[in-house]
């Protein structure tokens, strides 16, 4: 356990190492910091930290740097800290807009300016609703069943009907369906449709039944991803090419989202942590909810990056949650 003398020490040489990535000496200390201590001290208890695994030593220099040990020990003091505290972060955009991309845009756009790293949104919308429903016949046997949502989304799937089933049958149903299903969400509709069988019509109870199940397979919410600052993604790994090229893979490819955490907190994770592929990357990321969306919030950047702002204005994200 450190003594906290040490915590101090230690929280001194890392917000310093993250603003100048050089190595920290203890003249540096003592010329910036108020340590009513000597030089000797100073060096003493940078020695010790070394043994504990929280610093390591510059080769082509007397000062320290942080091990990825320290870094968590850092991260985890000023979470605690800026968790007390509350946010004093103006962020620039409609959290009350109803238009995902809008919104994903806006919210990637804000915190890439803010943290001149990476952003990647990842937006869920739990509770979409429908706005529309058409029913047409393709041909003899099949059926177009389009369903349009709040959220502008369009989900479309065929049923097959029998040939007994005409058009008119088809627009008769695709009224009665609007007037049923109009603000529903999606498994509601489901439900609905199951209880809105045609008793008197056997051949459209079993259409109802498949289109159900078709209904069913949609799923119940619309999830979309945006990202901003590229330019600065150039910038943080212009010498790690390796990096650099799995990210603009994942990234053309969708596969971001694949790292993400569901920790209500704002978490910071390393390297292995999020993936074998990511050795040098670090993530912070939180998971908030605006109405009925949930938004996933990832900062992406090098291990060595301003935690402390980003973590700030996560924590801002999540005391505008509602």
């Amino acid at each position: 356990m450190l003594t906290k003398r040490q915590e101090i020490i230690l929280h001194f040489i890392v917000d310093d190492f993250l603003n100048v990535s050089v190595p920290i000496s203890s003249k540096r200390l003592l010329e910036k910091y108020p340590l009513d201590v000597s030089s000797a001290t100073i060096r003493n208890e940078m020695a010790e930290l070394e043994n504990l695994g929280y610093l390591s030593k510059a080769h082509t220099s007397s000062g320290r740097i942080p091990s990825r040990k320290g870094l968590r020990k850092y991260i985890e003091d000023i979470q605690r800290d800026i968790e007390n505290m509350p946010a004093k972060i103006d962020l620039n955009f409609d959290f009350n807009e109803s238009n995902l991309n809008r919104l994903g845009q806006g919210i990637a756009h804000t915190l890439s300016n803010k943290t001149q790293h990476l952003t990647y949104v990842t937006l869920t919308d739990e509770k979409e609703v429908v706005k529309g429903v058409y029913l047409t016949s393709i041909s003899d046997a099949l059926v177009l069943l389009v369903i349009v949502l709040n959220s502008e989304a369009v989900k479309q799937v065929t049923i097959r009907k029998s040939r007994d089933i005409k058009q008119h049958d088809l627009d008769v149903l695709t009224r009665d369906l609007n007037v049923l299903l109009i603000d529903a969400s999606i498994k509601e509709a489901i439900n609905i449709v199951k209880t809105h069988l045609v008793k008197n019509n056997p051949l459209l109870q079993q259409f109802l039944l498949k289109l159900s199940e078709k209904i069913e397979n949609l799923g119940d919410e619309k999830t979309v991803s945006f990202y901003s600052g590229l330019g600065f993604l150039l910038r943080d790994f212009e010498t790690d090419v390796e990096t650099l090229t799995q990210l603009y893979n994942d990234i053309e490819h969708a596969k971001l989202p694949q790292l993400r955490s569901h920790s209500r907190e704002v978490e910071v994770r390393f390297g292995e942590e999020i993936d074998e592929n990511y050795e040098l990357l670090s993530i912070v990321s939180t998971n908030v909810t605006y109405n009925d969306v949930t938004a996933n919030l990832m900062v992406i950047g090098p291990e060595i990056m301003g935690y402390q702002k980003i973590i700030t204005l996560l924590h801002a994200f999540n005391q505008k949650e509602s």
